[in-house]
């Protein structure tokens, strides 16, 4: 009589890592001629298929089985696997170990999108058992992919790739790698492709000129799918710009042109543009001269003291698209002007007005204006007032008597400071009056008293007012 099938070994290694996969066989103690079917139970820390099949002509069945993970406070845990076959249980049992902890993963944190970069997992101890099979994880495979990796038994640290992709702007990626039920992070920033130079057909230009720069970017490499965006600044965006705040490199390319706009000012200057992609700038050097000035034109070449004229500054070139202040200054005090005279947006010249003080004598005045470039000047000629007219009040009067006679002497202008003196003679002896009078300062005239006599037969007084070469007079009938 034949022995009894039945199972004659149960075998699985003794000693296996959790969350891992591990072979089990299953052997029969003879041949089958027909399939036979094995029931498995597992303790909850192992899982496995519910049943096997032992296929004819076999007298053995392998499979896989995996143990679970660990609570994070077992370093270690025995379970059971039992076979049955014809209600017949055999057991085994296997001692689920726990994974070293994952203590970093380390790598370049910054790349440009397209660049592969290599990441190190470590470990606090070496891989035991069996080997660990990884998948990482991360937040946008737009802009980078990772594969599954294994660490090979006996490894305290692995490395893996990670393929980014290029990008238009800088981006920010997460990966993380699940292990013994922790997500271990890490965090990389991607780049475009950066300015590798920025150069202008020009190093120098005078500011405000018709003259055209052009700016040329160049990346290290071409732009990807997503294009690249260039953007650009200045030190001193009233002196020299670009036409646009930013441009697009298309997909494939790796140049691009730009415009800049230069513009007026007083002193030459060292300008800096810069063109920027993520977060690495390149700088290009544009020296603007200070604008050159056209000249000064006055509404007249000479003018009566106290009295307003005005003057037109010219630029070279039209002003751009802020004002600009020009320094002026004169050397008098016959003629003054203010510090500064204001060029307003998108033309090349401005009036501005010119005052003056009474003075004594002829006194020229200049007028310079200056910017780095040079100076424009202009002159004029200050004059002072002149006689303009004597009159007496009343013009006859009875010689001796009590009216009172009263003359005024009027000027074309005002008295300085120091007031305008003006001569008074007659020619005839009844009548009198004051040898000098002195026209105050800020006054147009002056008041003077007339004296006369009794005369025995009626006679004409002639006054005479005299300033420089100038004479007026007045009669006065004395009865």
């Amino acid at each position: 009589m034949s022995k009894p099938i039945e199972i004659t070994t149960l075998q699985v290694a003794t000693d296996v890592a959790e969350d891992s996969e591990f072979p089990v066989t299953v052997r029969l103690n003879r041949v089958m001629q027909n399939s036979q079917t094995i029931n498995l139970s597992y303790h909850p820390g192992l899982t496995g298929p519910a049943s096997v099949q032992i296929a004819p002509g076999q007298s053995y069945v392998t499979f896989t089985a995996k143990s679970k993970a660990l609570p994070n406070n077992k370093a270690q845990f025995t379970y059971t696997i039992t076979a049955f076959y014809k209600n017949q249980p055999t057991s085994q049992d296997v001692t689920v170990h726990a994974r070293p902890e994952m203590i970093s993963i380390t790598g370049k944190t910054a790349c440009i999108g397209g660049d592969t970069v290599n990441l190190t997992v470590a470990f606090e101890s070496p891989i035991k058992y069996q080997p660990l099979k990884l998948t990482p994880v991360v937040s946008s495979t737009n802009l980078a992919e990772a594969w599954p990796f294994t660490v090979p038994v006996g490894a305290t640290s692995a490395t893996f790739p990670v393929y980014t992709k290029s990008v238009s702007e800088v981006s920010k990626l997460t990966l993380w790698l699940k292990h013994r039920g922790v997500d271990n992070f890490f965090y990389l920033k991607i780049v475009p492709p950066i300015v590798s130079s920025f150069k202008l057909d020009q190093t120098a230009v005078e500011g405000g000129s018709p003259d055209v720069v052009k700016g040329t970017v160049k990346l290290d490499r071409p732009a990807g799918p997503g294009n690249v965006r260039v953007y650009f600044s200045s030190t001193d965006r009233f002196r020299a710009k670009t036409n646009v705040f930013d441009l697009v490199i298309p997909s494939g390319s790796d140049t691009a042109t730009v415009n800049l706009t230069h513009f007026h000012g007083i002193d030459s200057k060292t300008g800096y543009l810069y063109a920027k992609t993520g977060e690495k700038s390149t700088k290009a050097t544009l020296y603007v001269s200070a604008c050159q000035l056209f000249g000064i034109n006055l509404s007249s070449p000479f003018v009566l003291g106290g009295t307003a004229l005005s003057g037109t500054l010219r630029l070279r070139y039209p002003n751009g698209i802020y004002p600009i202040d020009i320094p002026i200054a004169s050397d008098s005090e016959a003629g003054t002007v203010a510090t500064f005279v204001r060029i307003p947006a998108n033309v090349d010249s401005a009036v501005f007005p010119i005052s003056t003080t009474p003075v004594t004598s002829n006194t020229a005045v200049n007028l310079t204006a200056t910017t780095g470039a040079g100076s424009a000047s202009a002159g004029f000629l200050v004059y002072p007032s002149a006689l303009a007219s004597l009159s007496i009040s009343p013009t006859s009067v009875i010689g001796g008597s009590s009216t009172r006679v009263t003359g005024v002497v009027n000027i074309n202008g005002v008295a300085g400071r120091s007031g305008v003196t003006v001569s008074l003679s007659c020619d005839r002896s009844f009548v009198g009056v004051p040898a000098t009078v002195t026209i105050p300062a800020g006054a147009k005239k002056v008041y003077f008293s007339v004296t006369h006599s009794a005369i025995r037969i009626h006679d004409t007084a002639t006054i005479t007012a005299t300033l420089g070469d100038t004479h007026k007079t007045a009669t006065l009938t004395v009865k």
